[in-house]
């Protein structure tokens, strides 16, 4: 990505938005192309590893201890709720769409697509997996605007 963007998020932060990204960051892994260049105060870029990922923030690089997914969502939810009485925008990047099922993903994970070959029904069943988090944990309802996004990954073709 072109550094000189004007990004999304830049937006939401020059208008006074606390910003935070939590997962995947394929933009680039040095200044000028980290979360914070493009408006993101606070930032979890999430390592491929299923269990105890690499992390690299806007403090330095740790690890995630357990599951990424739960993990990464544990920083993005203290994120939000460290933020709930003011303006917040979170841009949260899952991995889960590239390695569904892994082998090495707690069954309780796995079990939430028990029939991965069911696409028509992923964007109904995250929204209210995510309404659910978000209710469950901070507190906050679901009339919250949000916004998603599918991923196919790089193995997706497309139809001429």
């Amino acid at each position: 990505m072109d550094a000189s963007v004007y990004t999304l998020s830049q937006a939401f932060h020059d208008n006074g938005y606390t910003t935070g990204f939590f997962g995947k960051w394929h933009t680039g892994e040095a200044h000028p192309l980290l979360p914070d260049d493009f408006g993101f105060d606070r930032y979890a870029i999430v390592g491929s590893e299923v269990m105890d990922a690499g992390c690299r923030t806007e403090s330095g690089k740790t690890e995630l201890k357990g599951y990424r997914e739960e993990a990464m969502f544990d920083l993005a939810l203290d994120f939000i709720e460290s933020k709930r009485d003011e303006v917040f925008f979170t841009y949260i990047a899952t991995r889960v769409a590239h390695d569904r099922p892994s082998p090495m993903c707690p069954p309780e994970y796995k079990n939430m697509y028990a029939d991965p070959g069911e696409k028509n029904n992923l964007k109904e069943q995250y929204s209210q997996w995510w309404d659910e988090i978000l209710q469950d944990n901070v507190g906050l309802t679901a009339d919250l605007p949000e916004r998603f996004h599918a991923d196919p990954g790089f193995r997706a073709k497309l139809k001429k």
